[in-house]
């Protein structure tokens, strides 16, 4: 890949948790739905559950971001803390939670699956902070405390927003 000078690109992994206590929740995220579900105590069905998907929580890529700029890094990054199976997610928040998980063998549509490799974020030490266990319980207490009025708000799903409310995709 060839480098831009004086550029910085970011690769984000798939995003999870809350960015402050009042930024906009990204209900469309594969941690963030299951934690829904189970915040309304409803059993997690997982289809397949072998896809893979690089975990970084919000909170670290804006701040991962911000500390590249400051030190004035040029190049593409990936940033991400962790490759997770969906299966894997959806354990860690069926036990955090403690409801019911089902596994079944149907495929669901959404068959993306990849992993990446973070070490050249890691090298120049970018180092993210939070696990996935972090996010599942903050977005599992803004769910039960009230935070989130309608979890399945279409404000908090980028795809249904823009087919909905922009009329795109119709």
């Amino acid at each position: 890949m060839t480098e831009i000078p004086n550029h910085v690109v970011f690769r984000l992994g798939t995003l999870m948790g809350m960015s402050t206590p009042f930024g906009r929740i990204r209900g469309d995220l594969v941690a963030n739905i299951l934690t829904f579900k189970a915040a309304e105590g409803k059993p997690l069905t997982v289809f397949g559950g072998e896809q893979w998907r690089p975990m970084i929580h919000v909170k670290d890529a804006g701040r991962l971001i911000a500390e590249s700029v400051r030190k004035k890094f040029v190049g593409t990054y990936i940033l991400s803390k962790t490759n997770y199976r969906i299966i894997d997610i959806a354990k860690n928040v069926s036990e955090l939670a403690d409801v019911i998980l089902e596994v079944t063998e149907s495929k669901f549509e959404d068959l993306r699956n990849y992993k990446v490799d973070n070490e050249k974020m890691l090298s120049v030490g970018l180092t993210p902070r939070y696990s996935l266990d972090d996010a599942i319980v903050e977005m599992f207490y803004a769910a039960k405390s009230g935070r989130i009025k309608n979890l399945w708000d279409m404000s908090y799903n980028n795809a249904r927003y823009v087919k909905e409310v922009l009329n795109v995709g119709r």
